[in-house]
């Protein structure tokens, strides 16, 4: 049986491109160039009596490096992907445990660090399924030649052979993409991390490090001084200082006359919310935002955070773009888009009235 030679040791079918547009097909195939570290496989058994000499010699070739990928590659994998899962669960849970004890800038830290890890077991991942691919396939065509010599089970004593002459670091062929570079401008950073780190607002509470890196930050602090600190958004300056702390929002909010307070209140059955400036509106039954509430729902207003926290969500009412939030006596609105971007703010708040219920 013939098999194709071409550079590369296994390559799993895949499609090429001709001059003039037209797509074809190229099935998997195996050639001579030998893995480092193969020479360390195990003999197979099987009868290679009735193989030429050239498809005896590609056959042990494929064996010992389905072999090494199967009974070292995977297994070294699969335990660095164990241990970054505990790895990420422990800054999870230290997380957790500044959150409640109040050290907010800490748990953030400690989130963002678990982001990291978590990146990197996503990475290994998506590597072992690689790998699961290159064994498989490589079996496929072993079947060929041998029938029934395809198909290999875990074998944990061969990976403590391969482990006694490589070392149980792995040593496969992981190779983590370098960042896309960034656009040649010069990097100007508009806040300073939690952490200390100079970064750049993108939107939201996202921002980017010098490096690229993309790091969500509640308790980033605006770097004095530069042109992006007053960004403006569609409702006006972006304010990221009132994370969680409605009273301080509606006194900046009412002092500008304009405006949006990120991430200013919260509720469990929706996330963060923004708390916008808005338009007060003509009636009670127009406008939007903070100073329609100033005008027409005042009574709100006292501990507007609280108050949210004593509703619940009305699926019923609620839609897609729209969650309405209620209780016996008071109501809330909060709108998940703006101008076709996806936004959560609050709409509005009010105490019912027997003769009116929006």
């Amino acid at each position: 049986m013939a098999i194709i030679l071409l550079l590369k040791s296994f390559v799993k079918e895949h499609q090429r491109r001709k001059k003039d547009g037209s797509i074809y097909t190229i099935a998997a195939y195996y050639n001579k160039r030998v893995k480092k570290n193969t020479e360390h496989a195990p003999a197979h058994g099987h009868d290679l009596s009735h193989l030429s000499a050239e498809d005896g010699a590609r056959f042990n070739q494929m064996h010992a490096e389905q072999h090494l990928a199967k009974h070292y590659d995977e297994h070294a994998l699969k335990q660095q992907l164990q241990d970054s899962k505990g790895e990420h669960d422990k800054l999870a849970q230290e997380a957790d445990i500044q959150e409640k004890l109040g050290n907010h800038k800490a748990a953030t830290k400690l989130r963002n660090k678990a982001i990291k890890v978590n990146q990197r077991m996503m990475r290994f991942q998506r590597e072992l399924s690689k790998l699961d691919e290159t064994v498989q396939g490589i079996g496929q065509m072993k079947d060929k030649l041998v029938s029934g010599s395809g198909a290999l089970t875990d074998d944990t004593i061969a990976h403590a052979n391969y482990v006694s002459k490589l070392g149980a670091k792995y040593k496969g062929r992981i190779i983590f993409p370098k960042k896309v570079a960034k656009p040649k401008a010069a990097f100007i950073p508009t806040h300073t991390l939690s952490d200390g780190v100079p970064a750049k607002h993108v939107e939201d509470n996202v921002y980017i490090d010098k490096d690229g890196n993309e790091v969500q930050d509640h308790y980033a602090e605006p770097v004095a001084g530069k042109a992006d600190d007053n960004k403006q958004g569609d409702f006006g300056p972006i304010l990221h200082e009132f994370y969680h702390d409605a009273n301080g929002a509606i006194a900046k909010l009412t002092e500008l006359q304009d405006g949006e307070a990120v991430a200013a209140l919260h509720h469990p059955d929706v996330g963060d919310i923004d708390l916008v400036w808005g338009k007060e509106g003509t009636a009670k039954s127009d406008g939007y935002g903070l100073s329609k509430l100033i005008k027409y729902h005042p009574e709100v207003l006292g501990n507007l955070q609280g108050l949210l926290l004593t509703l619940t969500k009305n699926d019923d009412r609620s839609t897609e773009r729209r969650i309405q939030l209620e209780s016996k006596d008071h109501q809330a609105g909060i709108k998940l888009d703006w101008d076709g971007k996806k936004k959560t703010w609050l709409l509005t708040a009010f105490e019912k009235r027997l003769e009116t219920i929006r």
